[in-house]
């Protein structure tokens, strides 16, 4: 069980069968209540296959007490073999959980979510998008029109960053069968070293008008990965929430997605 929610709840029939079988020996507990409990949580795993990867950790979690009290009760193992650890109660939460108590939030970003009326985990999951983006389709660049928002696939040819007054500004040229298109981030130094030449990525972002010359397009601030990547944010229909400073729409994609 304990590698089972190491590796993400993914080996459904194998696990399904380990608990039944360890759990067959219930019938020999001396407290008969937690016997019944531990069934009856059992049962659950009939449906192990087709619940969410949240109701499986705290399924595991729910089971995993149960065993650990049996394992307390039961006689220890002898010197020769090592003594059995406990199964792990990883993000044991419930709905009433403070943001910051979550270890993927922590205290200074619970802090921007209270901006938002955001207090506890219940908050969270009731805290619903103002609108869907389709982040399924790519556009070939020729075909992208001032003022569509649009996902493209393409590759980097060149990063400069430059300073203009009080702004550093880096510019991305990319490219892909049909065109080029300007990328563009203000203040955001660190963006050029993300941004590997001759790698593809989705880009996704607004299409607008520049005076560059060679470029008729170009993106301001887009959101891009690895093609060979995976983020919650691309290859979906995609959830836009209301945000607050600091907070942005990738780390909220990120937090529901867990």
């Amino acid at each position: 069980m304990r590698q089972e929610y190491a590796d993400g709840c993914r080996a459904q029939t194998k696990i399904v069968h380990a608990v039944r079988s360890f759990c067959d020996h219930s019938k020999d507990w001396s407290d008969r209540s937690q016997a019944m409990s531990l069934s009856h949580s059992v049962q659950k795993l009939e449906n192990y296959e087709s619940i969410g990867l949240a109701q499986r950790q705290y399924l595991l979690i729910e089971i995993g007490k149960y065993l650990s009290d049996y394992l307390n009760e039961e006689e220890r193992p002898t010197e020769l073999d090592p003594p059995l650890p406990p199964v792990p109660l990883l993000n044991a939460y419930n709905l009433s959980t403070p943001l910051q108590a979550i270890r993927s939030i922590g205290r200074v970003k619970a802090g921007k979510l209270n901006k938002l009326g955001l207090y506890s985990l219940d908050d969270l999951l009731n805290y619903y998008p103002k609108r869907w983006e389709d982040r399924t389709h790519c556009t070939p660049i020729i075909n992208l029109k001032p003022g569509a928002i649009a996902l493209i696939k393409a590759k980097i040819a060149e990063v400069n960053t430059n300073q203009r007054l009080s702004k550093i500004v880096v510019e991305a040229t990319a490219y892909d069968d049909t065109g080029c298109i300007k990328l563009v981030w203000f203040n955001q130094p660190y963006i050029a070293k993300k941004l590997p030449q001759q790698v593809e990525l989705l880009v996704y972002g607004k299409a607008e008008f520049t005076t560059g010359l060679g470029f008729s397009l170009r993106m301001n601030a887009p959101e891009f990965i690895r093609v060979s990547d995976f983020s919650p944010s691309f290859r979906r229909i995609v959830p836009i929430y209301g945000l607050t400073a600091g907070i942005y729409q990738s780390f909220l994609h990120k937090l529901m997605f867990k």
